[in-house]
């Protein structure tokens, strides 16, 4: 498992517990947060262009375990090598986007801002 992602991991199981212990969720919600985090942890490395399928192959573990209901170990960071610290995780820049906005859009999104000003909170009796 890259650092990264074991990382994440770790951060996912402290706030299992955190939620379970001190906001008093219960199990299988607090689960079912764990599995959520992990499966977009698993589809943000398929997206990013992940390809150690070592690391693909644990996180897919992983979510299988947790949809069973066992709660997965953390990991001991320091013991995934100095070599992955020298590794960082990288992010794609966003693609630069131009906007071209016409008088009449332009006109528009004044007046749409101009009426939300306006709208009063809703009352209830």
């Amino acid at each position: 498992m890259k650092l990264e992602y074991a990382d994440k991991i770790n951060s996912l199981l402290q706030c299992f517990h955190f939620n379970k212990e001190f906001l008093e969720w219960n199990h299988d919600y607090s689960l079912q947060l764990l599995r959520h985090g992990v499966s977009h942890l698993y589809h943000f490395a398929m997206l990013q262009g992940e390809n150690d399928e070592c690391t693909l192959e644990e996180l897919r573990n992983i979510i299988i375990s947790v949809t069973d209901g066992e709660i997965p170990k953390p990991y001991d960071l320091l013991s995934l090598g100095a070599e992955q610290l020298k590794r960082a995780m990288t992010f794609v820049q966003p693609q630069a986007v131009t906007v071209e906005v016409t008088p009449e859009i332009l006109e528009h999104l004044k007046l749409g801002a101009r009426a939300s000003w306006r709208l009063e909170p809703p009352r209830f009796n």
